[in-house]
């Protein structure tokens, strides 16, 4: 593997695989959003391709690994997205609610 692969050294890569790792681990159990899951699992992965330097088979094996993590965790962004949106929706009274639950209170003479 050249230098081109990764323009910085193994070292590097794993100090910033293991924090970027810790940091989406701990998204994970503070905001429970899945990609973030998938992003912590696919940053160490790409250290996978050490192993084997010269095999290419594995080297494109990890990058087609990464890309289904990524487009996996860009699936699962843009649905809890949309399910918080939803949620957010239903929980949200409408305009003629207020309005109705308003006329039904009683009102207090000072």
């Amino acid at each position: 593997m050249d230098a081109t692969t990764f323009p910085i050294s193994f070292t590097w890569h794993l100090v910033f695989s293991i924090l970027a790792c810790v940091f989406f681990i701990v998204q994970y159990v503070r905001l429970k959003k899945s990609y973030q899951l998938l992003i912590a699992i696919g940053i160490p992965a790409s250290l996978c391709i050490y192993i084997q330097p010269e095999n290419s088979s594995l080297f494109y094996a990890v990058g087609a690994f990464e890309i289904v993590l990524m487009l996996g965790a860009l699936v699962f962004a843009f649905v809890e997205r949309n399910h918080r949106k939803q949620e957010i929706a239903d929980t949200t009274p409408l305009p003629d609610e207020v309005s109705a639950e308003k006329a039904d209170e009683p009102k207090e003479d000072a």
